[in-house]
């Protein structure tokens, strides 16, 4: 057994995974482990194919990869096809099987990317695509990182935090060649599509941060701080909602309502917008220190 920490989470896994920091041998929160199960089998085609989702308990079958169940926010199993590598378990398992599980257990679970600034936590969030690792990416050289493509926000306390997940990031190479991305590259592009997973040679984060600001995300031709209302900014949380599944299942769906809610008078949303230019990123970059007011 293997044992791991993410999202103030203890895990104890037969699978290694190594984008997750190691934990001493002990007492846990999470279990992952093999086993054999009765859903329906995938058949082909694009990934996922059968998906279902009730209140605690979650199923994903992907093509050519295996099925993966996650029940009560503590157990994720895992019937791979045959011959299936470890390696191409990983990011399903730590995509919609671990989103699913942290939203079992209560949080408020988004598709975006966190840093840590002055002992806070801002977020990105946008579809694929939008920029969220780049940005994240082109901050770690200055900044902690906290999360990447899974953002969990706690529900419980008075004042919302990021919990911090691993040292991992979804980067498109081209991408990280243009901003001089310094990372240890853990995966290159398999399942993942495209982008290659890395592990970024900056601070990395293992704890959780007040979050301060949340920025969504857009296109144009000039870098623009647009404050959103209540309701859209309630509108945006939903729209950039990672286990949007168990939505549309209407799973839990008014505990999620109100957890966007509560979050956005609580906590600043405002669009970035900004050209979808690698050369505009270090303005981009002055632009959210000074929205920040971090001096430099």
């Amino acid at each position: 057994m293997y044992y791991y920490q993410a999202f103030g989470l203890v895990v104890r896994s037969e699978i290694h995974l190594p984008e997750l920091l190691p934990e001493a041998e002990g007492s846990h929160d999470v279990s992952i482990s093999y086993g054999r199960l009765e859903g329906p089998r995938p058949a082909g085609g694009h990934p996922p194919v059968n998906t279902w989702v009730a209140e605690k308990e979650a199923y994903y079958a992907y093509s050519g990869i295996g099925s993966f169940s996650i029940s009560n926010g503590d157990s994720i199993l895992i019937d791979p096809m045959p011959g299936v590598a470890e390696k191409d378990l990983r990011p399903f398992l730590l995509g919609n099987a671990l989103g699913a599980l942290i939203f079992q257990r209560g949080h408020l679970v988004l598709h975006g990317s966190a840093v840590a600034v002055g002992n806070q936590a801002i977020v990105f969030l946008g579809h694929s695509g939008q920029g969220k690792s780049t940005m994240a990416a082109t901050l770690v050289s200055q900044f902690p990182l906290i999360t990447d493509d899974i953002v969990a926000i706690g529900s419980t306390s008075s004042n919302p935090v990021v919990f911090s997940a691993f040292p991992r990031l979804k980067l498109h190479p081209e991408a990280g060649k243009a901003i001089q991305y310094e990372f240890e590259l853990i995966s290159p592009p398999t399942t993942c599509g495209e982008k290659i997973l890395t592990r970024p040679t900056g601070q990395f984060a293992g704890e959780a941060f007040p979050l301060k600001r949340i920025y969504i995300l857009g296109k144009g031709d000039k870098i623009i701080f647009q404050d959103l209302g209540r309701p859209e900014a309630v509108l945006e949380l939903i729209r950039y909602t990672y286990t949007l599944g168990a939505l549309r299942a209407k799973v839990n769906i008014a505990r999620h309502l109100s957890q966007c809610a509560d979050l956005v008078g609580k906590v600043s949303t405002r669009r970035l917008i900004r050209p979808f230019d690698f050369k505009a990123l270090p303005a981009v970059i002055r632009g959210i220190r000074q929205d920040l007011g971090v001096d430099g």
